[in-house]
């Protein structure tokens, strides 16, 4: 799933040092703080995690920079694969989609 433009704008505003809440408001985006959702494994809620933003509708996360990449990036892929909504990372080198979002169950 694409991630929005105005949603990209205001990433590509944050990895620039910039305030994301202030860039959301610029962009006239719906922004949320410190949300909790539930992680899904097999399609069933099994705990809540605290997510950093949701700015309309995409989970926003910032990398642990003293932890190395390689490490976070699996971390973030674990996460995306537990969510029920589109995640992305913001990290020294800029922002990345890091989606997996599974078909829903029936």
């Amino acid at each position: 799933m694409p991630i929005k433009s105005t949603v990209a704008r205001v990433l590509d505003r944050a990895t620039r040092g910039e305030s994301i809440l202030l860039s959301a408001q610029i962009e006239r985006v719906d922004i949320k703080t410190m949300v909790t959702v539930d992680a899904h494994f097999d399609g069933k809620p099994v705990c809540p995690v605290v997510i950093d933003y949701i700015i309309d509708g995409v989970a926003v996360q910032w990398m642990d920079s003293n932890v190395p990449s390689s490490i976070a990036m699996q971390r973030a892929e674990s996460l995306a694969s537990a969510l029920l909504i589109p995640l992305c990372v913001i990290h020294n080198q800029g922002w990345q989609e890091v989606s997996k979002l599974t078909p829903s169950l029936s």
